[in-house]
């Protein structure tokens, strides 16, 4: 045997002979379609990819599919069966499911079979992207599917939700995100919440609530909301002994000392493109704050709203501690009273900071106007003597 043909043997011996879980990370890495090629490579790789227990048709996997294609009929028919053959061709369970559908799908099809069909092999991790989401509300069948410990509705729309819905008893992270909010219901949305008992992760994503919401979550861990103003949204609370419930609407605070502590276990918030010239919004990021006695780190992003004040800011009391946070990250920050208010506040209350970074925004103006704010910030006092504070523009 030749030198050549020696060490191509060896390597196919050493490809051939890795672990099965080592094959299937090395496939789950790669987009699906260059997955699916493998199978020409070596006799050893053949319909390995059809074996791979997360199935990712995302948004890339579909222009690879259709970047041939100029009719939407063609594309329709080309993505149809390049999905249908995929899950038909799959052997064994499947972990994780992400389903992408592209706009220029007609707005009447259903993919409930797709779906329904993953949830049968056992799928527990699902993420759906509709960008047809103006015309289609989430498909009904995921409500049924009470395995889920995952789940992603990205740019989706919520119509009201069946009677019959019994929750999902097994999540543990649920992502929302409402892209045409004016067409979703705020209620549909506090049903959903309020029957997932075990959420540690929850990420809410929407421009400006719509209906009165109401989020109950005690077992949160890492809490992300991602809203330019919210308006009617309640917080409850739950007694963990009498199981009583208090509901508690964020305009109605004037007192930190009104704040429930039910959000006990978590420990990341993160609130994004929240506009902090509304003193609605501050009051809910007053009651997030100090509903949250084991908090760690704090981000938040603010939005760049040229709107007026809507309202009297409520009181900033300094007697409160946060005993746990250590990390804050403010971005946008454009000197608005509100905005320096609250950094007094967490500088004030806050004895075991770490660090604290407050980036700019774009709006505050000249050098000369930057320097003043700076100056402003370090005359503030602080509860922790080793907090580092980094200022950006």
């Amino acid at each position: 045997m030749s030198t050549a043909k020696q060490q191509h043997h060896a390597t196919s011996d050493r490809i051939s002979n890795l672990p099965l879980n080592v094959t299937q990370q090395i496939l789950e890495c790669l987009p699906l379609q260059q997955a699916a090629r493998t199978s020409v490579l070596l006799k050893y790789w053949r319909n390995k990819w059809a074996s791979t227990s997360k199935l990712i048709l995302d948004e890339s996997f579909a222009k690879c599919i259709c970047e041939k294609k100029t009719k939407p009929s063609d594309k329709l028919l080309a993505y149809n069966k390049a999905v249908t053959d995929i899950l038909l061709s799959h052997v064994g369970p499947i972990g994780k499911f992400v389903l992408y559908i592209p706009s220029w799908i007609p707005k009447k099809t259903d993919f409930s079979s797709w779906l329904r069909f993953v949830y049968d092999n056992g799928v527990n991790d699902i993420t759906t992207n509709d960008d047809r989401s103006l015309y289609r509300n989430v498909p009904t069948c995921l409500f049924s599917f009470v395995r889920l410990t995952h789940l992603t509705l990205l740019n989706c729309n919520f119509g009201s939700l069946s009677p019959t819905f019994r929750g999902f008893p097994c999540l543990i992270s649920l992502e929302i995100d409402i892209t045409y909010t004016y067409y979703s219901r705020g209620d549909a949305l506090t049903n959903l919440i309020s029957k997932c008992p075990l959420p540690e992760r929850l990420h809410l994503s929407f421009y400006i609530s719509s209906g009165n919401m109401t989020i109950r979550a005690p077992k949160l861990l890492e809490f992300i909301l991602r809203a330019q103003k919210v308006i009617d949204v309640s917080l409850v609370a739950t007694r963990a002994i009498e199981f009583d419930l208090q509901v508690f609407n964020f305009s109605d605070f004037t007192s930190p000392k009104m704040f429930p502590k039910f959000l006990t276990r978590l420990q990341a918030l993160e609130l994004i493109d929240i506009a902090l010239n509304y003193d609605s919004n501050i009051s809910l990021v007053l009651c997030l704050l100090l509903s949250s006695p084991n908090l760690e780190r704090l981000r938040i992003k603010a939005a760049n709203d040229e709107a007026e004040s809507d309202g009297q800011l409520s009181q900033f009391d300094d007697t409160y501690i946060f005993q746990h946070l250590k990390i804050i990250h403010l971005v946008g920050i454009t000197g608005l009273s509100n905005e320096l208010k609250l950094i007094r506040f967490l500088l004030a209350c806050s004895p075991v900071l770490e660090k604290i970074t407050i980036e700019l925004s774009t709006k505050i103006g000249g050098a000369e106007e930057q320097v003043n704010f700076f100056k402003e910030l370090n005359q503030y006092r602080r509860a922790s003597t080793n907090v580092e504070m980094i200022f950006k523009t």
